[in-house]
């Protein structure tokens, strides 16, 4: 049984919906047609594989926009964040944000990754309160040693 991260196509949007949609509360429903949409407007959508979807994950330049998993506390939202931090150094960016949602139980997750509380959002969807978290990479020097 091997974990694969693969990028998502709109023949996927069904299996998306389902593992994004635990994100919202009903009337504000992750739905096939919101990604499809989203799809269209540049977003990127990664899936994590374990026999079947246990994972997606939403991005955008450098922002890590929805991360939804089908179980909590197999690695698997980790294995997401850290392969997205990856993608966003490799296209030159020092540093990615995340957004969440007060109501959101992983807040503590996103602060065990690294990612620091920058900013309070009220209203950031609908009336619920949002925050806004980033982390900056560390870059490593290449000492002269000649």
């Amino acid at each position: 049984m091997s974990l694969k991260i693969r990028r998502a196509t709109k023949e996927d949007s069904k299996t998306i919906e389902e593992l994004l949609k635990v994100l919202y509360r009903p009337e504000m429903m992750w739905t096939q047609e919101k990604t499809e949409k989203r799809m269209e407007e540049g977003k990127e959508y990664y899936l994590l594989i374990n026999q079947e979807a246990v994972g997606a994950l939403e991005l955008e330049g450098n922002e890590l926009t929805a991360l939804g998993i089908k179980e909590e506390r197999k690695g698997y939202g980790k294995m997401l964040v850290e392969f997205g931090e990856d993608l966003i150094k490799s296209r030159g960016y020092d540093s990615a944000y995340l957004y969440t949602l007060e109501a959101n139980k992983a807040r503590g997750f996103h602060e065990k990754m690294g990612f620091k509380l920058e900013e309070t959002i009220p209203n950031l969807v609908d009336d619920q309160t949002g925050y806004k978290y980033s982390k900056v990479f560390k870059w490593t020097s290449i000492k002269n040693t000649y």
